[in-house]
């Protein structure tokens, strides 16, 4: 009986479609309308959550967080929230996690209060955000 010819490793082909015009009707085309008050600057705040916590725990995390940037005055709050992924390296044990990113205009001392907050999280929340970071964009 004759071995079957070993095959070489082929990457799939992936296809990717073209932006459409609906896809991008978030994007703001006048530069003056993202033009930020005297103070703020623009921030990003990526946050992985434990992937085991069920959806109901995530939405009410992510709404304290929320409402956390609308009291202290941020701007164009946006939030981006991927599904479930494998990580390249544990976080606490866990090889899975939920990343949400979140874009928002505030002063300069609310980003070290975000950060602080991220940092000493409430009883009870603790175990569920597994890592944070926050970047001024420039």
């Amino acid at each position: 009986m004759a071995e079957p010819a070993v095959q070489p490793f082929q990457q799939p082909k992936r296809e990717y479609q073209p932006l459409t015009p609906q896809d991008l009707s978030n994007v703001v085309a006048d530069p003056e309308a993202m033009k930020l008050p005297a103070g703020y600057h623009w921030y990003e705040t990526m946050i992985v959550l434990r992937a085991s916590i069920n959806d109901q725990d995530r939405d009410e995390q992510l709404a304290k967080f929320e409402a956390y940037l609308n009291k202290e005055d941020c701007l164009h709050i946006n939030a981006l929230v991927r599904s479930r992924s494998r990580m390249a390296y544990p976080m606490k044990g866990n090889w899975d996690g939920m990343y949400v990113l979140y874009t928002y205009a505030a002063k300069r001392q609310t980003a070290r209060n975000v950060q602080l907050l991220l940092s000493n999280p409430e009883a009870g929340s603790e175990d569920k955000i597994l890592r944070h970071i926050t970047l001024c964009r420039l």
